[in-house]
């Protein structure tokens, strides 16, 4: 087995099979996750690219939860995107509804670990700019659609039609 990191993000989950102090991005190079449990203020920061989720002690987020298993899940940063990989969890790992093995994460995904409901909060700074200030990348498809529809034509206002203010 090699020394460097894995390839791919099954090979991510193997396990300590390379060092991770290595090859894994710094909490500078992270784009912080926040999760916010639907039921209340309480909110969960990830800073770190690899990070398991249960019940049991040495998880690295603790969640204390009888429907939630000792190893549940897993976040990872991979290529400047969040993920969630179920880890064999009994009651299993949701996203907006749907049963994940694993998953990529984007803005006000609902995740649901055991009874736990919590809505995905990534800042919006990890969207670039396109054309005309228009944010670009996943899940912005509506947002250019929108500004294509409302941004006005030069033919339109040589023609002596009134813009509103």
């Amino acid at each position: 087995m090699g020394s460097g990191p894995p390839d791919d993000l099954s090979r991510v989950l193997a396990g300590p099979h390379w060092d991770r102090a290595e090859s894994a991005p710094t909490d500078d190079n992270i784009t912080p996750l926040r999760l916010v449990l639907t039921s209340g203020n309480r909110t969960i920061d990830v800073r770190r690219p690899n990070v398991v989720v249960g019940r049991h002690s040495r998880a690295d987020i603790r969640l204390p939860a009888p429907d939630i298993s000792r190893r549940h899940c897993r976040l990872l940063y991979v290529d400047g995107r969040w993920h969630i990989v179920d880890l064999g969890s009994l009651n299993g790992t949701y996203v907006n509804g749907r049963r994940v093995e694993r998953a990529v994460l984007n803005h006000q995904d609902v995740v649901q670990i055991g009874s736990l409901m919590l809505v995905a909060d990534i800042p919006s700074e990890t969207l670039s700019l396109g054309p005309k200030g228009v944010p670009k990348g996943p899940g912005t498809q509506l947002l250019q659609s929108i500004a294509e529809v409302l941004a006005p034509s030069h033919r339109d206002l040589s023609q002596g039609q009134r813009r509103a203010s």
